[in-house]
């Protein structure tokens, strides 16, 4: 199940990716296609310039109206690419590494206890900090430093208790020690997906056509500021056809 997620989440940041990479060639071949048709129009010596002009007028909107159907597409694409990532994300984070045997389960915690008792019993703090970081240092199983950093707590209080009134001396060591546990209690998977989490969450609605770049001036240039505006809005500008349907 873990690996099918991750596989989704990264899947579906491809998909945003490929999103992304697809505008070039969308904008360009819709503004070729459309240059194209205009140039015959232009040419066309049956229309007088004022008729040339209209139907210029019709096809930019023609264009125009079909690149906004497209940008649509991509919108909804890309914001559920989005979610999907974000989604899948999230069940990795708050889905627990893998248990080791039963024999490493048992040796840690025989281990973890030992130390809790040791901690408790010492009355240099040196001496205290030193064996905290040796044990947190050790763990290099995923579920296992995850046990630590559920107990970290207790084991801090025990650390500031003995140091008393030095305690804002050993307080950064806790919180290096406390970082260090904190990535070992993470699987590679999970890594991924923490970064990728935060990185989702100003993705949503996110513009797809740079505002004021190359393709955003070429869908201006080509269809008109009107739809240039709409380019990454494209849900709110309504189509004649959809007019139409509200009327009748």
């Amino acid at each position: 199940m873990t690996k099918t997620k991750f596989n989704e989440m990264m899947e579906s940041v491809a998909k945003l990716h490929e999103i992304k990479g697809s505008t070039a060639e969308l904008v360009s071949t819709a503004r070729n296609l459309f240059r194209e048709e205009a140039s015959k129009i232009n040419q066309d010596r049956d229309l007088s310039p004022t008729g040339r002009m209209k139907k210029r007028e019709a096809l930019q909107k023609q264009y125009g109206e079909a690149f906004i159907k497209n940008a649509r597409q991509l919108r909804e694409d890309y914001d559920k690419a989005v979610v999907k990532a974000s989604v899948a994300a999230e069940f990795l984070l708050n889905d627990g590494p893998k248990k080791p045997t039963p024999t490493a389960v048992a040796s840690f915690e025989r281990e973890f206890s030992a130390l809790k008792t040791e901690l408790m019993l010492e009355t240099r703090p040196d001496n205290a900090m030193r064996k905290l970081k040796a044990f947190a240092e050790a763990q290099n199983d995923a579920y296992l430093a995850k046990q630590v950093l559920n107990d970290f707590p207790f084991v801090v209080q025990s650390v500031l208790d003995i140091a008393g009134p030095e305690k804002a001396k050993y307080k950064l060591d806790l919180q290096n020690t406390l970082t260090s546990v904190r990535d070992k209690s993470m699987t590679d998977e999970q890594k991924k997906a923490q970064e990728i989490h935060a990185g989702m969450a100003t993705e949503f609605g996110r513009d797809i056509f740079l505002p004021n770049g190359i393709e955003f001036n070429a869908i201006q240039e080509a269809f008109g500021a009107e739809f240039a505006r709409a380019a990454n809005k494209p849900q709110h500008y309504v189509l004649e056809e959809e007019k139409t349907n509200e009327q009748s």
